[in-house]
């Protein structure tokens, strides 16, 4: 979305027009799922989280002072609608039947490898490598979503790598390093 174009989506979300929060959730909707499915680990707890953060973002969008940043506050909902639901869910994956299998990408036995190494890394870590490596939300952006530093997202995004790679090794994933 442009800055023009999104200023004039947050005044109409403002008043109140569905059509526009339509489109809203239609730009946003598998990005969102993707990186909620990273933090939430399965697909019943990040559609959860996607629907209550996409309730939230109608109800609250009266509070967005600058439509600017609309992007990242949107996020920020997501990451806390993600972080809420593992709370009140307190479940993990068990097996593989709780992949989501109607994401395209876990069809792939690399993705689904790396979904299982997620979940075994820090909320924190998890966090920031899903914003920054699967969305592709650059740090400074990642930053202001989780309301740190540009130097602890650079710093967890290390940590992450490394503590991924040690997973993934120990679960016996062979991969390339760039």
């Amino acid at each position: 979305m442009t800055i023009d174009n999104t200023e004039q989506i947050v005044t109409e979300l403002k008043a109140g027009n569905r059509a526009a929060f339509q489109k809203l959730y239609d730009n946003y909707k598998q990005p969102f799922y993707r990186a909620a499915l990273g933090i939430c680990y399965n697909s019943d707890d990040a559609e959860d989280a996607l629907q209550n953060c996409f309730l939230k973002i109608y109800r609250k969008i009266h509070t967005l002072k600058n439509p600017r940043v609309l992007e990242s506050w949107m996020y920020r909902i997501l990451i806390n609608c993600a972080k809420s639901t593992l709370k009140s869910a307190h479940r993990k994956w068990s097996d593989l039947d709780d992949l989501d299998t109607k994401h395209e990408k876990s069809k792939d036995s690399q993705w689904t490898e790396l979904m299982l190494g997620l979940q075994k890394i820090p909320l924190g870590y998890r966090n920031v490598f899903v914003l920054h490596a699967i969305q592709e939300i650059p740090q400074q952006e990642v930053a202001q979503i989780l309301g740190v530093t540009v130097g602890t997202v650079k710093s967890q995004f290390h940590h992450a790598r490394h503590r991924l790679m040690e997973v993934l090794t120990e679960m016996g994933v062979k991969y390339e390093t760039q």
